[in-house]
């Protein structure tokens, strides 16, 4: 299977120019979805007590699963029920501050005023509409959710070894990995800051 299409960098912080998400709950999934590189079960299973701000870190330690199925979903562990941290970067913090001042803070991370969490398709309905909001053109690029993971680890391949990046996304396996490290040649846009350094700045709540 060829990797899924991506985002570049530059069209990554693109969509989180003012008043292209406008929605707390919608711009806090999106900065989770391509900043910190989280499976949609990891997203929808964070708590508060999961997000430490001092280091900043986040604790992965539970996931849905069957999360299209509202009857049928559980809170599990995580993919291999392996509990993982991984750096909490400066964009989601913020995104997340302004997500609870909005909405209030309740069980899980993302969720509505009443404490509701997104639907299922949420992110795929709303992505289009984020891109053609910020005039990306595409080119032909098919972009989906889970492209998320593969833009994130692009934009991280030339500053982060891809041992830290495994650890990141929770692989158990290399050869996963590998999947999502698109240039080996190394021709793709530099980060400006490493995620480490993002996620070194203290943020509260």
């Amino acid at each position: 299977m060829r990797p899924p299409d991506i985002l570049e960098e530059w069209e990554m912080k693109k969509l989180f120019e003012p008043g292209i998400i406008s929605d707390a709950l919608d711009r806090a999934l999106a900065a989770d979805m391509l900043w910190a590189g989280l499976r949609r079960g990891e997203i929808y299973g964070l708590k508060p007590e999961d997000l430490n701000w001092k280091i900043p870190r986040i604790i992965i330690r539970n996931a849905w699963q069957r999360y299209d199925s509202p009857k049928a979903r559980s809170l599990g562990d995580p993919k291999w029920h392996k509990v993982r941290e991984i750096p909490f970067p400066v964009q989601l913090q913020t995104a997340i501050k302004e997500l609870w001042e909005a909405n209030g803070e309740h069980e899980f991370v993302f969720t509505d005023k009443e404490g509701k969490l997104p639907g299922a398709n949420n992110c795929r309905r709303w992505l289009p509409r984020w891109i053609k909001a910020a005039g990306i053109d595409l080119g032909g690029r098919d972009i989906v959710p889970y492209g998320s993971r593969h833009s994130l680890v692009s934009a991280l391949e030339k500053d982060e070894a891809p041992r830290q990046i495994q650890e990141m996304l929770g692989h158990s396996d290399w050869k996963t990995t590998r999947r999502y490290l698109h240039d080996t040649a190394g021709h793709i846009n530099k980060m400006g800051r490493k995620i480490d350094d993002i996620g070194s700045k203290e943020a509260q709540p």
